[in-house]
């Protein structure tokens, strides 16, 4: 892949500028230009429509309003495109978008996309901001359809460097732990949403999520999930406070996964009674090992599970016994 242009051009601002030239090619003047390029930038619009009408551009406008991508159609229709790759929404920006639009184009009709070649584990304020997904999935299978329709080498490019993640996601099956890293989003999504994942099995997985983790020793891959309660938010009541557990597991990069269990408390609670309580919680024989040290925080670790998950052929038994374990830590805390 080194010889490949979207190798060294990886940001967001690189794939906004083949989004842009790519439905270009859905522009009048240049339709006949390269009928694989138009015929592959009509089927994305139909897909971000989701009609099957044929459609010209008249205008492609890039950071209008702060919008990543703004098409004007002859139809006087607008698609607003929020591009991501490895990042997320923020901020509300989706709806100011919105907002942006019906002031500026009050006369158009709106459709907007929400454009991600990344890995996200939850997309639910997406969709509630009225955006439509337009998955890896889609996109990869609108480009596969036109890899033997045209030769130009910035699709072709594209569409390589697209069809190397894809592999490296799905590397996480084989026995080396050194995996790929788009191979660590891959495992955490099989644990999300496959139905052989014991995070699914136990009822873990629609609740769970998981992302890229910074801190002061380099970072690591972290999925977190838990065991909710009445009023959804997997709290427990110790010493007088609510206190939430849940899993997580963390994966580095070339190293080992190690499962915690993690507590979130207020800011105020009795910090050393939740401790002492939890400590005496682990000594009854389940599988975690209390922290050497429990800091303080929103959310601090005060375990370890004995076992590490060390290639993925042992990872769902692993998983198995450590929720397994979870269970019963919750139980004996709900005991009082």
């Amino acid at each position: 892949m080194k010889n490949n242009l979207f190798h060294y051009a990886t940001s967001e601002l690189s794939q906004d500028a083949f989004i842009c030239w790519l439905l270009s090619h859905a522009m009048e003047e240049y339709k006949d230009k390269d009928p694989g390029l138009s015929g592959c930038a009509q089927d994305f619009l139909q897909n971000f429509l989701q009609d099957g009408a044929e459609h010209i551009v008249r205008e492609i406008k890039k950071q209008e309003g702060n919008i990543d991508i703004l098409v004007e159609l002859a139809s006087n229709k607008i698609i607003v495109i929020e591009d991501k790759t490895g990042t997320s929404e923020r901020d509300k920006q989706l709806q100011k978008y919105k907002d942006y639009v019906a002031n500026k184009y009050p006369a158009c009709q709106a459709y907007f996309v929400y454009f991600k070649t990344g890995y996200q584990s939850y997309l639910g304020d997406v969709t509630a901001a009225g955006y439509r997904v337009c998955s890896r999935e889609e996109i990869l299978n609108t480009l596969n359809k036109f890899e033997k329709k045209t030769e130009n080498a910035i699709f072709q490019d594209f569409l390589a460097r697209q069809k190397h993640i894809d592999e490296d996601y799905k590397k996480f099956t084989g026995q080396a732990i050194e995996w790929p890293w788009d191979a660590h989003y891959g495992f955490f999504a099989w644990l999300k949403s496959d139905s052989a994942s014991p995070l699914v099995r136990a009822g873990y997985g629609e609740g769970a999520g998981y992302c890229w983790i910074n801190n002061p020793t380099g970072g690591f891959y972290g999925l977190w999930c838990g065991e909710p309660d009445e009023d959804g938010q997997g709290c427990l009541e110790i010493s007088g406070c609510r206190v939430y557990i849940y899993m997580q597991i963390n994966k580095k990069y070339g190293e080992e996964g190690q499962i915690t269990l993690r507590m979130s408390i207020r800011e105020g609670c009795d910090y050393w009674g939740i401790r002492e309580k939890l400590t005496e919680t682990l000594k009854r024989g389940a599988g975690y090992n209390r922290s050497a040290r429990i800091g303080r925080g929103d959310s601090v670790v005060f375990a370890y599970y004995k076992e590490k998950i060390i290639n993925f052929k042992e990872a769902s038994n692993v998983i198995e016994r450590a929720v397994e374990d979870y269970k019963k830590i919750l139980c004996w805390l709900k005991e009082g």
